[in-house]
């Protein structure tokens, strides 16, 4: 059975021979000699890949491939492997260009890597709802997560702080095909002091010694290490080096994954890893009302509150906010939010600040508003007391947490009532 289409462009017939025998076997191959049959052929059917020659006879590959307006993934063939003719297909968005005559292995190869992937169905276990959105870095991500699924490669997973990467890692179990099996992880960050090194080894080799007649879902079939850059450097590279040699006598069946907040620290023994990076809340601003909507539900439902919205007030200071903590910032926020409510809805009053992070917020909103100096800075007090005012009426309290005279709050208010 096939495996997909190819529209093969070709006017050589020794060349065309060549790519049948190599690639025959696993696609159907639909062979035209030039863009007027090219075209006709993609108005009977749409390929899943196209190759195609640049030594075309009536026009060069690369003028055929811009007159068709492929947007379909392409190989290109050449015989003379000229660098700036494969820089110009490049930029015209060929993804493969290979010399001629024909290498069976790489052309194999090629064809692949750029074959389109049937896409996996992704369970979403409870909680794990965060990871979805549709802005362009977790659409990126979760493309890449399918990459993951379908290998059986090792992975570093990359996450900054407040990155949930143990959910993540927990995510990639679920939607593996050992999914069957235990998830198991170990915190790096426990085996810091060299004396603790021991125990390390005795517990990796215990989780990933091979199976006896334990039942399937009793074996590990993910192992995810957390914390790997709290290793030394040392440590580090022994744990890298035992994981990619693997000796006969453990399971190498056991997916590892490797969580660390430093990809510069593991980058050179990470050689052999797929590398997974989850993006951090600033990356994916476009998709906080739906993760505001996720966790408001997620903590409405554990603290029993009817609470479904945010205040218009609320809801823009939020998307001013910088979140330093990333998600896990945003989860705290919102689940002390909930705790304070005293409506259905969350309101500016809700939202627990620290002086630092309400300053930055407010200059940020200020500033983004293309205002003079001195409108900027009346519009960062205003946005700055709009959100201590609806937090308490008390002018002493405010003074204090602003750490100002109560005079001086009182002649600020004067100024800005004007």
């Amino acid at each position: 059975m096939h495996k997909g289409t190819i529209l093969l462009i070709e006017d050589d017939h020794r060349t065309e021979v060549a790519i049948i025998e190599a690639l025959g076997r696993d696609y159907q191959l639909e062979t035209v000699k030039n863009q007027t049959e090219a075209a006709a052929q993609l108005e009977r059917q749409k390929p899943d890949l196209v190759i195609i020659d640049f030594d075309l006879k009536e026009k060069d590959g690369l003028e055929v491939y811009k007159n068709l307006g492929l947007t379909i993934k392409t190989i290109m063939l050449s015989a003379s492997g000229s660098i700036p003719t494969a820089v110009a297909a490049a930029k015209l968005g060929i993804e493969e260009f290979l010399r001629k005559p024909v290498n069976a292995e790489q052309l194999k190869t090629a064809v692949e890597n750029n074959f389109p992937k049937e896409e996996i169905r992704l369970a979403w276990p409870a909680g794990m709802e965060w990871l979805q959105g549709d802005s362009r870095a977790i659409k990126k991500t979760l493309a890449e997560i399918q990459a993951v699924l379908r290998s059986d490669k090792d992975i570093v997973l990359v996450g900054g702080k407040g990155v949930a990467r143990v959910e993540a890692a927990e995510f990639i179990h679920a939607n593996s095909r050992r999914k069957g099996r235990r998830f198991r992880m170990i915190d790096a960050a426990a085996f810091r002091k060299e004396a603790q090194e021991s125990h390390f080894w005795v517990t990796v080799r215990e989780i990933l010694s091979l199976p006896t007649a334990q039942a399937a879902e009793e074996r590990c079939g993910t192992l995810y290490i957390e914390n790997t850059d709290a290793m030394d450097e040392v440590f580090l590279s022994s744990v890298f080096k035992y994981f990619k040699e693997r000796s006969d006598k453990i399971d190498k069946s056991i997916r590892i994954i490797f969580g660390t907040a430093n990809a510069e620290k593991t980058h050179k023994y990470a050689a052999d890893y797929f590398t997974l990076r989850i993006p951090s809340l600033s990356e994916r601003k476009e998709d906080l009302p739906f993760l505001v909507t996720f966790y408001l539900k997620k903590y409405a439902r554990r603290f029993g509150r009817e609470i479904n919205a945010l205040s218009t007030d609320a809801l823009d200071f939020i998307f001013a906010y910088n979140f330093p903590g990333d998600y896990l910032e945003l989860e705290r926020l919102l689940e002390d939010a909930v705790l304070t409510a005293n409506g259905p809805a969350i309101t500016l009053k809700n939202i627990p600040v620290n002086l630092v992070n309400l300053t930055a917020t407010q200059k940020r909103r200020s500033l983004d508003r293309n205002f003079t100096l001195d409108a900027a800075r009346r519009a960062f007090n205003q946005g700055l007391f709009q959100v201590l005012t609806a937090k308490t009426a008390d002018n002493r309290r405010i003074a204090k947490f602003i750490d100002l005279p109560e005079d001086v709050l009182a002649a600020r208010f004067e100024d800005l009532a004007d």
